[in-house]
């Protein structure tokens, strides 16, 4: 989400600095050098690639080119058909990140996060609230998992009022999204 919000931050930020310098008719000047005598769009473009750089550098600089461009103006044809590409662009950068996402992977049967749920698992559990205390959970490991790896079999070796107990259990997505995962006790031996 943090990535979107980024996104779309830079993309208004590369509109708006497009629009402001081909409304202040700051344009490339052929009779000058350096590394900021860009065009309104080069200024844009340079926004929205790489606005860590071009950004801040507009910004900095606005005051200077907006001051050379009341002496040399560089009018721009077709300003808001231009601005609009700028944002359709930022758009097509904003799809692609969101529809782009790797899938998450369903965490290991020894991963923290699996192996502390199992543990609140088997304490909430019908021999948990009986009395059997759960201590310690050792040699996790998978048995096996489905194709697609939305599914983990597992086994480990758990304590449980001083003695060890061999548990098989299972890690699978809770939702089709894959954001949230469940552990699930198959069965003591």
């Amino acid at each position: 989400m943090t990535g979107l919000l980024i996104l779309l931050l830079v993309s208004a930020s590369a509109v708006w600095v497009y629009l402001d310098a081909s409304r202040n008719e700051i344009g490339h000047d052929p009779n000058r050098s350096g590394l900021f005598n860009m065009s309104a769009g080069a200024w844009g473009l340079a926004s929205l690639l790489i606005w860590i750089i071009g950004f801040p550098a507009y910004i900095i600089k606005r005051k200077s080119l907006v001051e050379h461009a009341k002496s040399n103006p560089h009018p721009v044809k077709n300003r808001l058909l231009k601005s609009f590409g700028f944002a359709a662009t930022g758009l097509l950068l904003i799809a692609f990140t969101v529809f782009n996402q790797p899938a998450q992977a369903l965490p290991s049967c020894t991963d923290p996060h699996v192996t502390n749920l199992l543990m609140n698992v088997l304490r909430t559990s019908p021999a948990g609230r009986s009395g059997i205390i759960f201590s310690q959970i050792n040699d996790s490991s998978e048995l096996h998992s489905s194709v697609n790896g939305d599914f983990r079999m597992c086994r480990a070796s758990v304590i449980a009022d001083g003695s060890d107990v061999d548990i098989q259990y299972s890690v699978k997505w809770q939702d089709k999204d894959h954001t949230a995962f469940v552990v699930e006790t198959l069965r003591a031996d």
